[in-house]
């Protein structure tokens, strides 16, 4: 029972844990200098956040989000003394507990996972909100950013506004990390190839073309780099 259920729960927060190897790509394309504040808002059990402190970075400029509390417990001890919020990324809580809402790097392997149209989903102490709940706590959250000027606001908002309700949840989760980066900081994500080439990927497209200058873009031919 204990296998299948967590086999159940983890479909149903797209929980596919990154591994070093991916992990260590990301970060190595940073070039990070061992100054920045990075966080990772799906943190999983840690291994962006690992291989960023592998990198250099020291431990006590990493924080991690993990709403699933068995996860985030694990995530605790990888990157010791590193912070960990256990709770939701869309929320304000874990900026006010972690003091900071402006990063030099934002990097995760979001979850790709279709449970926009479900209802709210309560298990294990896990509690995901509703697509619409998704929609206004990034809105808010948004609206709190104060390394944001106001016409970068207003464009954050309307995407958050328009993009399609059909998202899985990787669609708010690049729109978060984003609006996460401070001037001059960085994202680094981890996308299945499909993802970006459906429509409702086009407000992220346009996000990034907009904020952001991009560096690379890896696409990899044959590697399975997942289970």
């Amino acid at each position: 029972g204990g296998q299948m259920r967590d086999a159940v729960t983890r479909k149903r927060l797209g929980q596919y844990f990154s591994g070093s190897k991916v992990a260590n790509l990301l970060v190595d394309l940073c070039a990070l200098t061992g100054g920045e504040f990075v966080i990772d808002p799906m943190a999983g059990v840690g291994d962006m956040l690992n291989a960023v402190i592998q990198s250099g970075v020291p431990a006590e400029n990493i924080s991690g989000i993990e709403i699933d509390p068995n996860v985030g417990s694990r995530c605790k001890k990888n990157i010791a003394p590193g912070k960990v919020y256990i709770g939701d990324a869309f929320s304000p809580e874990p900026y006010l507990f972690l003091k900071r809402m402006a990063w030099d790097l934002v990097i995760t392997n979001p979850p790709y996972v279709r449970y926009q149209s479900m209802s709210r989903f309560e298990s294990d102490g896990i509690s995901l909100k509703t697509a619409k709940e998704t929609r206004w706590s990034l809105n808010e959250l948004v609206d709190g950013m104060t390394h944001l000027n106001d016409d970068e606001k207003v464009c954050f908002k309307n995407i958050i506004r328009n993009y399609s309700g059909l998202s899985d949840l990787a669609v708010p989760a690049w729109i978060l990390c984003a609006a996460l980066a401070k001037v001059g900081g960085r994202i680094a994500i981890v996308v299945p190839e499909s993802w970006m080439s459906r429509d409702y990927a086009l407000s992220v497209k346009y996000m990034l073309l907009k904020f952001f200058d991009i560096e690379y873009i890896v696409e990899d031919m044959n590697s399975v780099w997942f289970p």
